[in-house]
């Protein structure tokens, strides 16, 4: 079930991230975010941290559709990068260094 968690709190980042982007992003989406980022399991998660400096960069951001297209671009390049699997044998130090 914890993956399922994991799972609709990486969609419900991206879909604020694609609103962010094309600037119909309500505060109420970000507050959501804000709140499952500060109530998930695992505070250590990239994803996690990307939703939480999302949303509180969401503050100081206002109505500067620039920065905020950049802010969603910051936050879905975090969950494509957090969504790549590890490369097979990541632990041999004679094939990745």
């Amino acid at each position: 079930m914890a993956a399922g968690i994991d799972i609709a709190f990486r969609i419900n980042a991206f879909a604020v991230a694609m609103a962010a982007k094309n600037n119909s992003l309500d505060l109420w989406e970000v507050a959501a975010l804000q709140i499952a980022a500060e109530d998930h399991e695992d505070p250590e998660d990239p994803v996690v941290r990307a939703a939480l400096k999302f949303a509180t960069s969401y503050d100081w951001i206002g109505q500067d559709k620039d920065a905020l297209r950049e802010a969603g671009d910051r936050l879905a390049n975090a969950i494509e990068r957090a969504n790549r699997p590890d490369p097979i044998n990541a632990h041999r130090k004679d094939i990745h260094g």
